[in-house]
């Protein structure tokens, strides 16, 4: 029996496996998932400028059952004008190239435009809501780079959603904002979660360990969006009640927010709380799973999000949850099943919620157990795969009628 080829459009990991989260973990994941089936033969295709490889252009690797095909774009070219060229063009070209019978593209950028405008049957897994994460700064002009930067992003994204036929939604939070938005069917199907944060074991020795000097993580891109200086802000008046809690902050840097990273441990500095605040970037996977290992409670601060990554992989290695609350955890962090929120984004608000799960090793214990049953039962890639499966089948039968 033959089996249906897809691609998977998306940005895919240079070289699985990988620390960094967003569509990179999803892809590759999925792509795991989907070729463990046994049904598919999975392909991906992936543009990036800032991959760092020797001066050749395109190039293709084996992972895992699937082929990954590869196009380094001109660094040049503004993202939003590459998305509607270069990258987009990759995609409609690496579709017939490999006869794809399905596409599944990530993100509302050159992926769903290649894959929409290709005539395949096709599939579109919005990451991040782009109307939402490319404002521009305040006090930029109406006539300025940045405002313009912002209305072209904004245009790129209505029309992937106007045109798409089938979307999977990561969250309800998702789901509410583009319903108004689209006219396709929509397909509740969560992010995957690498296997190996379910694998975890929390021992008797780091617990001792979690008492005497508790450990706060955040894990997420260096930006304002994550906002963790809220979280150094509440380390000080943490610290008043757990005079021994560290905190320790894993996240690389985007490119064009280095200024954010600098005022970040200018912040750590002038609050005086540079001996318990270590900020981490370029980790291998194996530190990655290790910061997770010895974490007392995970943190959250970001002003807005569809669904992180980085709290999933902390309630799949069974780490109680402490966040702001926001619309887009309300499906990871359920109040006193998984996490605790602060309702209020103030260091005070912050800080009393992380101190209610640490001096409580009782209920932190409960709320990691139970973050961790519920991400081995939603996020695991087999599970996700499956549903994902499912899905094609049934483009593939309407494409057919």
């Amino acid at each position: 029996m033959s089996r249906t080829r897809v691609l998977l459009a998306g940005d895919f990991p240079e070289r699985p496996p990988m620390t960094v989260g967003g569509i990179q973990a999803v892809t590759w994941q999925l792509a795991s998932g989907l070729a463990g089936i046994g049904e598919f033969d999975i392909h991906a295709v992936a543009c990036e400028r800032f991959w760092r490889v020797p001066p050749r252009r395109r190039w293709r690797s084996n992972w895992g059952g699937c082929t990954a095909h590869y196009l380094r774009t001109p660094r040049l070219l503004p993202h939003v004008v590459s998305s509607w060229t270069s990258d987009a063009e990759y995609v409609r070209h690496e579709i017939r190239a490999t006869r794809a019978q399905l596409v599944h593209a990530h993100g509302q950028v050159g992926y769903t435009i290649g894959a929409i405008r290709s005539g395949l049957p096709h599939v579109v897994t919005p990451h991040g809501m782009l109307l939402h994460e490319k404002h521009a700064p305040a006090g930029a002009g109406a006539f300025s780079c940045d405002r313009l930067r912002q209305t072209l992003w904004s245009a790129t994204e209505a029309w992937c959603l106007a045109h798409a036929k089938h979307m999977v939604v990561i969250s309800p939070y998702v789901r509410k904002l583009i319903a108004p938005r689209t006219n396709a069917q929509l397909h509740d199907i969560p992010n995957p979660v690498d296997p190996s944060f379910m694998a975890l074991e929390r021992t008797a020795a780091t617990e001792q360990a979690e008492s005497s000097a508790p450990v706060l993580l955040s894990v997420g891109w260096l930006n304002a969006r994550k906002r963790q200086e809220l979280i150094v802000r509440a380390l000080p008046l943490v610290r008043e009640r757990v005079p021994g809690a560290r905190l320790r902050i894993v996240g690389n840097v985007e490119a064009g927010d280095a200024q954010q990273s600098e005022q970040l441990r200018k912040l750590v500095a002038e609050l005086g709380v540079g001996e318990a605040v270590e900020i981490l970037s370029g980790l291998s996977h194996d530190e990655l799973l290790q910061e997770y290992r010895q974490a007392s409670v995970y943190v959250h601060a970001a002003v807005e999000e569809s669904s992180p990554m980085a709290v999933a992989q902390a309630m799949a290695a069974g780490v109680a949850l402490c966040a702001v609350d926001i619309p887009g955890l309300h499906h990871l962090l359920v109040e006193g099943s998984t996490g605790i929120y602060a309702h209020e984004a103030t260091p005070c608000a912050l800080a009393d919620a992380i101190v209610k799960i640490i001096n409580n090793p009782w209920l932190a214990q409960m709320l990691g157990a139970k973050a961790r049953k519920q991400a081995q039962a939603r996020f695991h890639p087999s599970v996700v795969a499956s549903a994902t499966a499912d899905l094609y089948r049934a483009v593939l039968v309407e494409a057919r009628r």
